[in-house]
């Protein structure tokens, strides 16, 4: 049989400041790793398409939508995306111009001004199918989830006003 455990109960200076060290950093590192497990899912919509579907669906939570309505909101969705891929397509070629021009020895404003209106025009152009769409939708809409859109909107316009984005509004 083995001598029995014997525990040295008198700790040095430099034990008890070594043991508080460790409890530190564990506790540290636990804090590092829960944060940045918690925080990295708050970025978890990287394309566009994950962006809108993600923002949708939470309108549909907080409209508590019917399944008709949210079929409704799909083709508002689906309509959002083709026209933001037919703008992404021509604001390439407008960036392109844009560059152009200001690579050039002078910069004609009068060719700049087209180059705007033009992009205006074509963002006229496709903005009535997903107006037409989002029209559907309110049509849908029960008073109750009007009221509740409204307090939606003035929520997100004071949030941007107080964050800085007040010229948006």
């Amino acid at each position: 049989m083995s001598a029995p455990l014997t525990y040295n109960l008198n700790f040095t200076r430099e034990d008890r400041v070594r043991k508080h060290r460790n409890v530190f950093m564990f506790a540290t590192m636990t804090a590092l790793v829960t944060g940045t497990l918690a925080f990295s899912g708050c970025h978890r919509h990287r394309s566009p398409e994950q962006r809108i579907a993600h923002k949708l669906d939470h309108l549909a939570y907080h409209l508590d939508l019917k399944d008709q309505q949210k079929v409704k909101l799909g083709e508002v969705k689906d309509e959002m995306l083709r026209a933001r891929e037919e703008l992404s397509q021509d604001q390439q070629t407008v960036f392109d111009e844009l560059l152009g021009k200001v690579k050039s020895e002078e910069l004609d404003q009068d060719k700049l001004v087209q180059l705007i209106q033009r992009h205006q025009a074509r963002m006229l152009e496709v903005a009535p199918p997903v107006v037409e769409k989002v029209a559907a939708l309110h049509a849908s809409l029960t008073p109750e989830q009007k009221a509740k859109a409204v307090e939606r909107l003035e929520w997100l316009r004071e949030r941007m006003t107080t964050h800085g984005h007040g010229a948006r509004m």
